[in-house]
């Protein structure tokens, strides 16, 4: 990420600014030491510029107590009020993990730029568009069509013993075309012990390549016998995708990326 324009990461445990078209960037990165976050969120104040527009960005959701019914979230780190208000004193914040459009005074978060729960199907998607060129910040908030969620539900195995027969039954019920570039959830349900020692995982992913992000269950007996998790079988195709794209980009740009490098993406 060092060599590639206009990204700046903030990963260490510390508030830190930097200048950007004259627009100062205070950024503040997810801390898991309640305490030390604390500490590093009061630093607020010290960092804003007076002579230009001041943004705030920073990893945490609110979890004051007057604000948990709309953020309806979590939280091992609570925010002190005070401090919220204080960051009224910013043109614009800009803060992440919580995955809802939701808007508090002059801090934002816009929603995520994909659904991440089959919960919020058919949900618009949000970005914010912030004009730093008048003399008061105008942020409008701008709606998206978010992309396609299928939840496909049970596919029922009961005597189904082969691989084929199997995909014939994928063939005859989910339209190819209807999946394509969706985000797709199925369940196999029933299945005898001669499909599950018989199971191909690669033909069902092959089946679903089309498709934006897959994941699926294998249930034997209406219980779950092994779990298909989107971390066990995303991983592969979405790091091998992503880090294509770096190395494909370093290529083209002359870059060079030692090996702890690239392994720090992979993780």
């Amino acid at each position: 990420f060092r060599d590639i324009e206009n990204i700046h990461i903030f990963y260490e445990p510390k508030i830190q600014n930097i200048l950007i078209n004259n627009i100062n960037f205070v950024c503040l990165p997810h801390i898991h030491d309640e305490k030390v976050f604390l500490e590093e969120l009061n630093k607020t104040q010290e960092f804003i510029n007076k002579d230009t527009k001041n943004v705030f960005v920073s990893h945490f959701w609110l979890s004051s107590k007057e604000y948990d019914e709309y953020t309806d979230e979590i939280s091992w780190v609570n925010i002190p009020m005070s401090i919220l208000w204080d960051l009224q004193n910013f043109d614009y914040v800009a803060l992440g993990h919580y995955h809802k459009h939701f808007i508090l005074k002059n801090m934002s978060y816009s929603w995520s730029i994909e659904n991440t729960s089959f919960n919020w199907k058919n949900n618009n998607i949000w970005y914010n568009l912030v004009d730093f060129t008048n003399p008061k910040t105008q942020i409008e908030h701008i709606k998206l069509p978010s992309r396609k969620m299928l939840d496909l539900w049970n596919i029922d195995c009961l005597w189904v013993e082969e691989m084929p027969e199997l995909l014939e039954i994928l063939l005859k019920n989910i339209d190819k075309e209807n999946i394509k570039n969706a985000i797709v959830k199925i369940f196999f349900i029933n299945i005898e012990t001669k499909l599950m020692m018989n199971f191909d995982d690669n033909l069902i992913w092959k089946y679903f390549i089309d498709t934006f992000y897959f994941e699926y269950k294998k249930i034997k007996y209406q219980k779950e016998n092994a779990y298909i998790s989107l971390a066990d079988n995303t991983k592969d195709f979405m790091t091998e995708s992503f880090w294509d794209y770096f190395e494909k980009y370093i290529l083209e740009n002359n870059l060079k990326v030692d090996d702890k490098i690239k392994d720090e993406i992979m993780l």
